[in-house]
């Protein structure tokens, strides 16, 4: 069943379409990243939409991980940066490996905060800064099963956002519209918006 022609009624079981290893291997690879033999078997002995609310419940309850040290540096009117143009760099490896090991551990949620950060872009090569990328990522993990709208304004005022789309030299007098249209165009009217709907629809169709 394609995500396409299929519906978004609760799934369930019958003889033609039983709640078996294939499903549930298929609902975790959808809903995480994968599971491990015995999540697996733990599953069957639920029903599928049990199993859906299981592991949404444990997605929502999570804690954010800590921030960095560095979540909060500036470089005026204090210079906290040691050495900048190297600093960036390594902070951005320090955070990708927290996401990895988030994404291992966390599942749902990091699954989730991924497919956000493919929706709500912010480029580092535009903005690169420590503290705009972690306030970025925060809003993802933050907002990835809250109110969409605001999700959606949220992200708009941080600074990885505003700098990638040119927020930081709008002005009254001069106003730049490179952020208003993304967020009609992709954030939540257009082409991609309706593209993302119908991959969050499938995750959930066996």
């Amino acid at each position: 069943m394609s995500c396409a022609t299929g519906t978004i009624n609760p799934y369930v079981p019958s003889g033609d379409m039983p709640w078996n290893r294939l499903r549930a291997s298929h609902l975790y690879r959808r809903l995480n990243f994968g599971a491990t033999p015995q999540e697996i078997k733990t599953a069957l002995t639920f029903t599928p939409s049990q199993v859906v609310d299981q592991l949404l419940n444990m997605a929502i309850a999570q804690t954010l991980p800590a921030p960095p040290v560095w979540y909060n540096w500036t470089r005026q009117p204090i210079n906290n940066y040691p050495d900048f143009n190297s600093d960036i760099y390594g902070h951005r490896e320090q955070w990708g490996v927290q996401w990895v090991n988030d994404m291992l551990t966390k599942g749902l949620r990091e699954k989730l905060t991924l497919f956000w950060q493919n929706h709500f872009v912010a480029g580092w090569s535009d903005y690169q800064c420590s503290s705009y990328l972690y306030e970025y990522h925060k809003v993802l993990q933050q907002y990835a099963f809250g109110n969409f709208k605001d999700f959606v304004y949220q992200i708009g005022i941080t600074p990885a956002m505003l700098v990638y789309l040119n927020g930081n030299v709008n002005t009254k007098e001069s106003p730049n519209e490179n952020y208003a249209r993304e967020l009609m165009e992709l954030f939540t009217m257009g082409a991609t918006m309706a593209i993302h709907k119908r991959i969050l629809k499938s995750w959930l169709v066996p």
